[in-house]
């Protein structure tokens, strides 16, 4: 059996709204990601640590999602800013 890995990002500096856009209706952008990375098997928005907890197998692609994860945050951070300008 593989062995399984956790990494976290720490969302302390997102509002909730930017974290509700980041995972989706539903969680279909956590869903999607995990499905759609390989060795990715579990990402999770932990409400009493704040922080997106990735699970997967030790060869996963923890990089590649942590980046796009990062990136969305950023844009739909970006997002809410500019529409209250």
């Amino acid at each position: 059996m593989a062995e399984v890995m956790e990494k976290t990002i720490c969302v302390n500096d997102y509002s909730n709204e930017v974290l509700a856009m980041t995972i989706g209706c539903k969680g279909k952008n956590f869903i999607n990601w995990t499905e759609n990375t390989k060795g990715i098997n579990f990402i999770w928005h932990n409400k009493e640590t704040n922080k997106i907890e990735i699970r997967g197998e030790k060869d996963g692609e923890f990089n590649n999602v942590m980046q796009t994860i990062r990136n969305v945050l950023a844009f739909n951070k970006q997002i809410i800013l500019d529409r209250n300008k």
